[in-house]
């Protein structure tokens, strides 16, 4: 067999091997280095004939252009005579001598100065069919009839190639005409393709010699190859070999190879795992008792509950003993997974496609992802005080194949956790209740807030007498309250003692009783709805009133621990009483007319003032802290700071300034997320006071966004509270006015903070209740102001 073929069968043979990896590395390395030989080769080749042809190229040309100017520099020569003798004849045939005498001349032409031909000829002697009288018009006769001296230009004769070469021939001093010849660039061509076929030639026989040289080089370095490769993979089959008898449990033959190479480090590192694995294996057995054992001491003394189940929900013999004690189940191994985890038919159903999923996507989704999709994540066991709140934990088992083999449950039994954490957040919601109570009483003057308490408590008492008259806890009654049906109307005065109670407490800072203040107040909104109302229930209500009760109480405590008495530890004078005093005091003014009882008169009527800065202070921490709540930053200010006012005129507003400031925080002022324009610096509320035309005007302004009359009309129109026909005919103060009527508000949520629509509707009734007025400016971007006007 050749050479050849022996190389490329044995490569066939040990395809995939490493020797024939070796060889075809080596072969290919060499096939690579021999194709960029011959590239290169074949390159420099190409580019030494193009430089060959392009040198033949040019001397030819060269030739062609010393003739042709020779030519027509001689036949100017000659022509002059016979132009002067006007003798055609003979001029012509010197052209015909002259194309006849070269071979290479295609045609002859002489023309006069007027382009008129005298001679026009081709190399056959034959005329082109031109009048001497006609003169000639075409490209090459136009661009002859206008040189000066000899030139030259490549022309397109009847599909042949030429250059023609002309020059000017001159009488008396004067161009009498143009003798034109053309030469024919056929043979040049000719000679061109002769060398490149040449050239060819001696091209391909320089890659047939190449092509032998480098296959025989081929077949010498593959046979070479195959021997070394032989050589390096003889102690590498060996290891194999090796490794074979390793997988197969054959731990007896010696792995032995004398080389001194990494293959015989390899090889020493192989006979010692053998001689490891094979002392291991003497010793297996032993091993795998003592792991038995002690996985079974784990799964007794394991404080979880530990049990598995395949993935046909069928539970496996092995489990912790603690299992049964935390899960009621007596024999574990003999109960299904529905038993122990109390499932009903379709939570069974819902477990079969959960193990599905986890077949399906364990290896694509997160574990702990997969574990929450299970149906049961905790169970209450037992009712009562007996109840036990179990939590379960699901891991994943793998098998040998890599996929899910089982469930492992994880039963923790987290009662007492979860009570001593819920105790330990009761006591934390305590203490911090308390802390905002103190607080908020040692915040404010001893008579603030005793106003509230009594203010507070009053109004719960009018909260349980109005919720008394309900005689029994059926939709009836509580329908028969309401006996026109329209809106439910009792609820109206009720609602707003509620929500002036959430109001007030959130503005001292007591967070506790403004949150159940909130739940009532929730409830008691339900009852708008008739479907609500069959589900009423006032003793949950009297529920509610009790815990606010006890909320206050808290407060008071708070408030008597602090003032130290039981019995007020401040002087407070009624307001009849403080007229009565100054009514005595202008009476004796009268009497006496002196000075000092002009300022006696004055001091009665200032004996109870206050500034205006101390009388606000609650207003101040009340944006501060709807601020914090709601995420705007927001300044208070009164103005002027140091102005002193009968407090008694302020406690008859107090309830409608806390709604106005609640209402600028929740409607007006931007929130850090919001764009607010720089030029209109910070957030600001300022609460102004003055005297005008025998009235206490207090002005609440802003400087927020104003008020959206658009969006305001368009919630009215929804309500009903406007048609869509009277709603168009509104001013920009009628639209304003609107802010005013009960339950419309331009916000789409409810919270602590604003929502329900009767902060401004409680403020309004405030300040006519008092016989004061109202107004409001707004401007949209810039702010809105409240103005109250009081009698004084």
């Amino acid at each position: 067999m050749p050479l050849s073929l022996r190389v490329l069968k044995s490569l066939s043979d040990a395809k995939g091997s490493f020797k024939a990896k070796l060889v075809l590395s080596f072969s290919g390395q060499l096939a690579v280095a021999f194709a960029i030989l011959l590239a290169s080769t074949l390159i420099l080749d190409a580019n030494r004939t193009r430089r060959d042809l392009r040198t033949v190229q040019d001397r030819l040309k060269n030739h062609i252009l010393s003739t042709g100017k020779r030519l027509v520099t001689n036949e100017s020569i000659l022509l002059k005579p016979l132009i002067e003798a006007n003798s055609t004849e003979a001029l012509r045939e010197v052209v015909i001598n002259t194309i006849l005498n070269d071979s290479d001349i295609v045609y002859g032409i002489y023309m006069d100065a007027d382009a008129k031909p005298w001679v026009l000829l081709n190399s056959r002697d034959t005329l082109w069919n031109a009048l001497r009288g006609r003169p000639l018009r075409d490209s090459m006769s136009i661009w002859a009839a206008g040189i000066e001296r000899i030139e030259y230009k490549d022309a397109n004769v009847n599909g042949a190639d030429v250059i023609e070469f002309a020059c000017p021939v001159n009488v008396g001093g004067k161009k009498a005409g143009t003798i034109r010849f053309g030469f024919s660039t056929a043979l040049m061509y000719a000679a061109l393709a002769d060398a490149a076929a040449s050239a060819d030639h001696s091209r391909k026989q320089t890659l047939y010699i190449l092509l032998s040289i480098g296959f025989v080089t081929f077949l010498i370095a593959a046979g070479f190859s195959r021997v070394q490769a032989e050589k390096i993979t003889k102690p590498i089959i060996s290891l194999t070999n090796a490794a074979r008898d390793l997988a197969d449990r054959d731990y007896q033959a010696e792995i032995k190879i004398d080389e001194e190479d990494e293959t015989g480090i390899l090889a020493e590192v192989f006979e010692g795992m053998r001689a490891k694995i094979r002392d291991y294996m003497d010793n297996l057995q032993t091993l795998v008792e003592e792991k038995v054992q002690q996985i079974r001491d784990i799964m007794e003394n394991i404080d979880q509950g530990l049990f598995t189940f395949d993935l046909n929900l069928k539970i496996n013999p092995d489990h912790s003993q603690k299992a049964k004690e935390v899960l009621r189940v007596e024999a574990l191994s003999e109960t299904t997974l529905a038993q122990i985890l109390r499932l009903t038919s379709r939570q069974e159903e819902l477990f079969r496609d959960w193990v599905f999923v986890l077949q399906r996507d364990f290896r694509t989704q997160k574990w702990s992802y997969l574990a929450k999709l299970a149906p049961v994540q905790e169970m209450t066991l037992g009712e009562g005080d007996e109840a036990r709140q179990v939590k379960l934990d699901y891991r994943r088992i793998l098998n040998r194949q890599g996929g899910i083999g089982k469930i492992m449950v994880l039963a923790q039994d987290v009662t007492e956790a979860r009570r001593t954490t819920h105790r330990q957040q009761e006591e934390k919601v305590r203490s911090e209740d308390r802390v905002k109570i103190i607080l908020g009483v040692a915040s404010y003057p001893q008579e603030t807030i005793h106003e509230f308490l009594r203010d507070t408590a009053a109004r719960i008492h009018a909260l349980q007498k109005r919720i008394e008259e309900i005689p029994r806890d059926d939709y009836e009654a509580v329908q028969g309250m309401n006996p026109s049906g329209d809106g439910f109307a009792w609820v109206a005065p009720v609602f707003r003692n509620c929500h002036t109670i959430k109001g007030n407490a959130g503005a001292f800072g007591f967070d506790a009783l403004a949150a159940v203040a909130e739940k009532l107040e929730n409830r008691l909104q339900s009852l708008k709805v008739e479907k609500s109302r069959r589900a009423f229930r006032p003793a949950e209500m009297r529920g509610l009133l009790s815990a606010m009760m006890e909320e206050l109480q808290k407060v008071n405590e708070v408030y008597l621990t602090i003032s130290g008495n039981v019995d007020e530890v401040f002087l407070r004078l009624p307001e009849k009483n403080v007229a009565r005093i100054v009514e005595t005091a202008a009476l004796l003014n009268r009497q006496a007319q002196s000075p000092e009882m002009a300022r006696f008169l004055e001091s009665c009527k200032q004996m109870s003032f206050q500034s205006l800065e101390s009388l606000a202070r609650k207003y101040r921490d009340l944006t501060a802290r709807i601020g914090n709540k709601v995420g705007k930053d927001v300044i208070f200010e009164t103005v002027p700071k140091h102005q002193e006012i009968d407090p008694t005129v302020l406690y008859r507003i107090d309830e409608a300034l806390v709604h106005l400031i609640r209402n600028a925080m929740a409607h007006g002022m931007e929130s850090k997320g919001e764009k607010r324009d720089p030029a209109k610096g910070p957030g600001r509320i300022e609460l102004s006071y003055g005297r005008a035309a025998g009235s206490h005007v207090f002005k609440v302004s802003d400087n927020g966004k104003g008020v959206d009359r658009e969006a305001l009309v368009n919630k009215a129109v929804f309500m009903g509270i406007l048609t869509k026909e009277a709603s168009q005919s509104l001013d920009q103060e009628e639209m304003l006015d609107l802010i005013f009527q009960p339950g419309l508000s331009t916000n789409s949520t409810i919270d602590t903070i604003s929502g329900r629509g009767l902060g401004l509707a409680i403020v309004a009734e405030n300040v006519k209740a008092g016989g004061g007025t109202l107004s409001v400016e707004s401007r949209p971007g810039l702010g809105t102001s409240v103005t109250i006007s009081l009698p004084v």
